[in-house]
Formats: C-alpha cells, structure tokens, sequence
C-alpha cells in the first residue's frame, strides 16, 4: 500500500473525530448556559465577556468515538491509555469548574504520566527504571503544561494542534503504524470540529480539559514515535520540532517566572500571543502567523525524519 493509499484509509477516524466534537459542542454550550457553568473572565482573560470553556468535553468526545470504532484499539490491551486520558481530562475539567490547587494539578498530571509509563510508553533512554520513569514523566507533564500555556487566545492551541495531529498522521501512515496514525487523525478531526466554535472570535473555549487531553495525547504520539525508532539521531527532532512552539513558549514562561521570583506554575501575560496582542495583532492574524509557522516546523521535521531514513536505508544497501 502506498503512502497516499495508507493516509486514505485513515480519514475515517478523522471524520468520526470531527463529526462527534462538532455535533458535541452544541449540547456543550446549551448546558454551559442553562447551568451557569462559566466562569467569570479573570485577570489573566483576554476577554471581558463570560465565554464557557468546557470544549474539552467535545475533544474528548472525538477521541473516544474513534476508540470505540477503529479496530486499531482494543479495550483489555489498551485500559490503561483510556484510563490515564480520562483522568487527565477529569483534572481539567475540574479546574475549569472551581480551579485545582496547582500543586494538586502537578500531582494529577504526574500520576497519569506514570500510568502511561507503566502501559509501555516510555522514552527510550538507558539507565535505571526509575530515572526512565522520571524523564518520561517530565516530558508528558511539559507537554501537557506547554498547551494548556498555549490556550490564551481564540483558535490559536486548536490550529496549532490540528498541523501538529497532520504531521504526525503523514508520518504514521507512511510508516504503517495504524495505532499512532488512528490516534493522529482523530486528534486532527476533534481539533478541526472544534475551530468550528473556537475560531476568531470564539464561542466558547476548549478550557484545561481540552489543553490538557491535547498536550497528554501529543506526548503520547512522540512516545510511540520514539519507541519505534531505535539507536539515537536526527529522528529524535522530530516530536521536539512538531511541537517547538508551545513547548518554547513554556519553558520561556519558566524562566521568565524563575526570573521574578514567582511561582512557575501561576500564570501570567507574558506569552508570545501575549505580546503580538499588545503589539495591537488581532486574534485572527495570531491565530494564521502561529498556524503557518507551526507548518514549516513540521514539514521541516517530517523532511528531516525522511532524509535520515533514507540515508539509513542506502547505508544498509551499500553494505550489503
């Protein structure tokens, strides 16, 4: 099957992925509203009106209509991943509702990871169990921490997510792996169903459920590139380049913090969406810049994972 041929068969999860957040969000808005549930725009808000920022449950939703229909999951091997999304999303979704201490978050976020380490997802690094488990989990906790610090203005974490979840979905797909490839897609649907709702000027927010579900979920697509590509080299760019912006962004914020003596984990308006804002930039054009500029990082990750394939494969040629 051909490059083209693999990534068709992989726009039914994509379609589900989409149809089920789109036909989701509705509902969402309809009970946010009736209910009260949103919370009242805050000091660190870039808008003065109450927005309900429960989007995550449509993300989520896409997910886990591609779960139950994709033959690529199965439920006894692959509890864990389900359970581990779900509790991510669930600490979301609480501090959506009436705001985790961010210590009590750290922890959440940690257990998770954990829980993906221990179902085999891990960073294929040598040394002793516990020091993988620490660095795995560092990476999945700064991924989900790097996109819920890019969910700051309308459309801008769900249009850089949904070019992340394509280039991982080429890369799945042309390398016949139909579990990161199903996983790839409907992340790139739930994401193009939701900037239904979240496109300048947004109707409602995808809310720490839904940052956290993007930024767990991309974790785990680099794990599962990375453990299928032995020995080190340029391949290990690949994950890192897909999502430079946020994870560059959050660790600026880190240090930005550290500088003032602030805690990293309280949030600030010191972010890249920040400063083009202030700068007078409109959320549209945010919104397109960062799109296009998350592109060229994965095309240019994709290309560079291609070169180093097929320079291995003439090695090999060449020495046999």
């Amino acid at each position: 099957m051909g490059e083209s041929d693999s990534i068709k068969v992989f726009w039914f999860p994509a379609s589900v992925g989409f149809f089920a957040c789109a036909a989701t969000l509705p509902f969402v808005l309809l009970v946010a509203r009736r209910w009260q549930l949103i919370r009242a725009a805050g000091s660190l808000d870039i808008h003065s009106r109450p927005v309900p920022r429960l989007g995550g449950v449509g993300i989520l939703a896409g997910l886990l209509a591609v779960f139950v229909s994709h033959p690529s999951f199965q439920f006894e091997a692959h509890l864990a991943l389900l359970g581990a999304t779900l509790t991510i999303w669930l600490t979301g979704l609480t501090d959506d509702l009436w705001r985790l201490h961010p210590g009590l978050r750290l922890i959440l976020q940690t257990a998770s990871s954990a829980t993906l380490w221990f179902a085999g997802w891990q960073l294929p690094v040598p040394g002793p169990f516990f020091l993988n488990l620490f660095f795995t989990a560092l990476f999945i906790v700064l991924l989900i921490n790097a996109f819920n610090m890019l969910d700051g203005s309308d459309g801008l974490a769900a249009g850089v997510s949904t070019i992340i979840a394509l280039g991982f979905l080429v890369w799945f797909a042309a390398t016949s792996n139909s579990f990161g490839a199903a996983i790839a897609a409907s992340l790139f649907g739930s994401c193009l169903g939701f900037l239904l709702f979240n496109f300048p000027p947004a109707r409602i927010f995808m809310g720490d459920s839904g940052s956290y579900t993007l930024g767990f979920v991309f974790a785990l697509l680099s794990l599962e590139f990375l453990r299928l590509q032995p020995g080190l080299g340029f391949h290990w760019f690949l994950p890192f380049l897909f999502s430079a912006f946020p994870v560059l962004d959050l660790l600026y914020a880190v240090f930005r913090r550290l500088l003032a003596r602030t805690s990293p984990l309280e949030g600030d308006r010191g972010h890249f969406y920040d400063l083009l804002l202030q700068r007078g930039w409109s959320p549209r054009r945010v919104f397109f810049v960062s799109s296009l500029g998350t592109a060229i990082l994965v095309s240019l990750g994709w290309l560079l994972g291609r070169w180093e394939a097929a320079t291995l494969m003439s090695q090999l040629g060449f020495k046999g």
